[in-house]
């Protein structure tokens, strides 16, 4: 008996969770909450918006509604090349995971402090189980939320070609938990050495002058509770804070504070969120691109939201102050009624826009009652 072909293709929501998938911005979706503006489309137009290779987490671990225009996710950058240590973000070069490359041994740099070599995730797919890139990874801190339309598709119109299976995603996930753990440790750690130091500093300052005579002042006690001796440092003796140029990275980790509170539980975005859409044929990406231009991107989409709302705020603005000029004028009214009237019409006019009700002031006369009796007099 011949065998036989599935002939009904397997639906499934783009994005899936657990999937490698190709983003791409949308700059036109991610201002749809502007008033219409035909300047939005002009300037959305002349952006360049390249494909970014990304794994799909289950970040938000919230059912699939296809009432819902949009879904959200949290999406994962697959990033090139060694990992970098911003220790002005306490985070360090061994907080990521590989991914399996079936051509290439894998990356001799990585190690993970205190705990067994992380294994590189290996895809659950049916071409190859590693992706086509050499020295690649994961980190919990290139990430970002995004928002794409609620579409619905099947593996013969977009066929998935990389994803991770069930026992994967746990032990991305747990290896996720575990840097992030580690990250709100180092946190913790920098916070309570800056209050130390801060202690000390304050210790060492010089007292402030005061009105009461120092023969007359009671000397202070010490405290016995604080252990450091208290010897003569000055402020070049501590770090205040991050010296020398900021890095590159600073820009590439900026989300970390917002994707993981104390909890370590992704926190909803605020609204607006940028739109972008998905597919997961990794075959149509020729190369991989740099986390840092996708950031460059969202931040051309903010100056333009910020010049629209501008140009509405000048609009209104203008509206208010538009007065509109006499069709005739007539050679029988004299000047001063013609700009009694337009100042009327602007009052008017503004009072529309602003949606204000001033009451009418009296008329004043320029001598009250008293006065003119006293001028008779």
């Amino acid at each position: 008996m011949p065998a036989t072909t599935r002939s009904v293709p397997i639906s499934y929501t783009v994005p899936r969770r657990g999937a490698l998938a190709v983003m791409t911005l949308d700059p036109v979706a991610s201002l749809s909450y502007l008033p219409d503006d035909p300047m939005i489309a002009e300037m959305c137009a002349k952006l360049v918006n390249k494909d970014y290779v990304v794994y799909v987490t289950d970040g938000y671990n919230q059912p699939f509604n296809p009432n819902l225009p949009d879904q959200l996710h949290i999406v994962e950058f697959l990033v090139h090349g060694r990992p970098p240590a911003v220790d002005a973000l306490c985070i360090t070069s061994s907080m990521n995971i590989p991914m399996y490359n079936a051509h290439t041994d894998p990356p001799s740099w990585w190690s993970h402090p205190n705990s067994e070599p992380r294994l590189p995730l290996q895809c659950a797919s049916v071409r190859s189980p590693g992706i086509p890139w050499p020295e690649c990874y994961l980190s919990p801190f290139i990430a970002t939320h995004v928002r794409c339309p609620t579409l619905i598709s099947n593996d013969v119109e977009d066929p998935i070609t990389h994803f991770l299976d069930i026992p994967e995603q746990l032990r991305h996930d747990e290896c996720m938990r575990e840097d992030v753990a580690s990250w709100r440790r180092n946190l913790s750690r920098r916070e309570n050495e800056r209050e130390v130091e801060e202690d000390i500093r304050q210790r060492h300052l010089p007292e402030p002058l005061s009105d009461v005579d120092p023969w007359e002042e009671e000397e202070e006690e010490e405290d016995e509770n604080f252990a450091l001796p208290r010897v003569g440092l000055t402020e070049e003796d501590f770090d205040w804070g991050y010296q020398g140029p900021v890095p590159v990275f600073m820009t590439l980790y900026r989300n970390a504070d917002s994707l993981y509170h104390p909890e370590a539980i992704p926190p909803l975005p605020a609204s607006p969120t940028l739109a972008v859409t998905f597919h997961h044929d990794l075959s149509r990406v020729q190369m991989l691109h740099n986390p840092l231009e996708f950031f460059e991107e969202e931040d051309k989409i903010r100056e333009i939201a910020s010049v629209c709302r501008l140009r509405q705020q000048h609009c209104v603005i203008e509206n208010a102050y538009d007065v509109p000029e006499p069709e005739q004028s007539d050679p029988r009214k004299p000047p001063s009624l013609y700009f009694d009237e337009t100042i009327g019409r602007l009052r008017k006019n503004v009072l529309r826009n602003l949606n204000l009700n001033l009451p009418t002031l009296p008329k004043m006369s320029m001598f009250s009652a008293r006065g003119k009796s006293g001028r008779k007099d």
